[in-house]
């Protein structure tokens, strides 16, 4: 034999080893295969759908957010707990007007900051921006989720648009209406006379379930929901009722 043929025929022994060698580990050896659509299930079910479960949590926390703002600002006439209005209080009644002054700032940056506030405590992993309202829908900017697990990651937007079944802008149609009522009857010397005529039906004289119209300039309603909205308490659902008075005298 030649060198020539030597040569191939050493090369084509090494070939041989090499892939015996390789047969004898690979079965020795545990190589991990997936099967095929593994990944793809796991991906599923370990991170998008916990991503939904997670934005459901927050979502459920958000809602029990801005139905506790409801109620505190119904509770205090329009102002934050603890805050009373320029103008004073009328049998407990935040007074929106007086002497010609109109004291009601709204509701426009205050839900959004009491919003705010709470999901800072019940959401303390998210920072939430721009939170308003529109009819009965609370919304607001979130910053991005994201759960890793081995071999994937998934990122989400944490904004949300929430249905609380209930309108912050029913204080801008009171407001449209008490005004009414004051360049109606401001200085009337039959002022109930005039209210009665002027006002609403569901603007009720100092109680919603009892009324009784106090002999003064400063007239204290109960206004209930212009909406009818119900909002939940612990004790089931209530009509949202707001406590508001307004001065009537000529000043």
């Amino acid at each position: 034999m030649n060198k020539k043929g030597l040569v191939i025929h050493l090369v084509l022994l090494g070939l041989l080893v090499g892939i015996g060698s390789f047969i004898l580990l690979s079965g020795t050896l545990d190589v991990e295969t997936d099967i095929k659509g593994k990944w793809q299930l796991d991906f599923l079910t370990k991170n998008y759908q916990e991503a939904e479960k997670q934005l459901l949590k927050n979502e459920i926390l958000i809602k029990q957010a801005g139905v506790e703002v409801a109620w505190q600002l119904v509770e205090n006439g329009g102002y934050a707990p603890g805050t009373e209005s320029s103008c004073g209080k009328a049998e407990e009644a935040q007074v929106w007007f007086k002497e010609g002054k109109w004291c009601f700032k709204g509701i426009a940056t205050l839900v959004p900051e009491m919003v705010s506030e709470k999901l800072t405590t019940s959401i303390p992993g998210n920072t939430y921006s721009d939170i308003t309202f529109s009819g009965p829908f609370l919304t607001g900017k979130g910053g991005k989720g994201v759960i890793s697990r081995e071999k994937a990651t998934y990122i989400f937007d944490t904004s949300f648009t929430v249905y609380l079944g209930y309108s912050f802008d029913e204080y801008q149609r009171l407001q449209e209406e008490g005004l009414r009522l004051l360049a109606s009857c401001v200085g009337k010397e039959e002022l109930k006379q005039c209210l009665d005529m002027a006002k609403l039906d569901y603007w009720k004289y100092g109680s919603c379930e009892q009324e009784e119209f106090s002999d003064s300039s400063i007239v204290p309603f109960c206004i209930a929901s212009p909406q009818l909205a119900y909002l939940p308490t612990s004790e089931g659902q209530k009509l949202v009722t707001y406590a508001i008075a307004l001065d009537f005298s000529s000043s």
